[in-house]
């Protein structure tokens, strides 16, 4: 039986990820003997460290796997408020603005869903990392790229940004350091 028309049309309109793509690709390639060094996933290659592991199975042995309230561990969110305070003068309530999430990745689909109305644009310079465009469009957005060169170091401007805005901007993605140029905006950039 054919399940695909039961799927929702924005999720039939998403592209496979590139990173998993050419991952497959790396994976294949290395099985067939290739001498191939895979950069797609920044997968480190290493192990993870002993003491993470064995934090781990302490953890466990003392009954800590049951399911954690949905805005996080309050002991971590109270941390959290804790460091944001002393280390960057940031004053946060940890009850109702700190939310703790299973990665980067899915704190941004969380703010973009949060965010984004049907037909809102959202601004990123390009080049950009793969997963923006899929988050956008599922939140209803429309990623509208700025572009960078080369020449000036990627750097995106105060001016590009400005001729880029329009009536339905609604979020800026300002990555820094850029993933995946590396380019870092100092002080007087920002």
């Amino acid at each position: 039986m054919d399940f695909s028309q039961k799927i929702t049309a924005r999720v039939r309109a998403l592209h496979e990820s590139a990173t998993l793509s050419f991952g497959d690709r790396v994976r294949a390639l290395k099985k067939a003997g290739r001498d191939i060094i895979d950069l797609t996933a920044g997968e480190p290659d290493f192990d993870v460290p002993v003491s993470f592991r064995q934090g781990v199975t302490n953890a466990m042995a003392q009954g800590h796997s049951k399911y954690l309230p949905g805005r996080g561990l309050k002991e971590l969110r109270d941390d959290i408020a804790a460091k944001l305070a002393a280390e960057n003068n940031i004053m946060v309530d940890p009850e109702s603005q700190v939310i703790v999430t299973p990665g980067s990745k899915q704190a941004l689909f969380y703010a973009f869903m949060s965010l984004i109305e049907h037909g809102d644009e959202v601004l990123i310079q390009d080049p950009y990392w793969v997963s923006y465009r899929a988050m956008v469009e599922l939140a209803g957005g429309v990623l509208k790229t700025i572009p960078t060169f080369e020449k000036e170091q990627f750097k995106i401007t105060a001016r590009a940004i400005k001729d880029a805005i329009s009536v339905r901007t609604k979020v800026l993605v300002l990555v820094n350091p850029n993933n995946p140029t590396g380019t870092l905006l100092d002080r007087d950039d920002l």
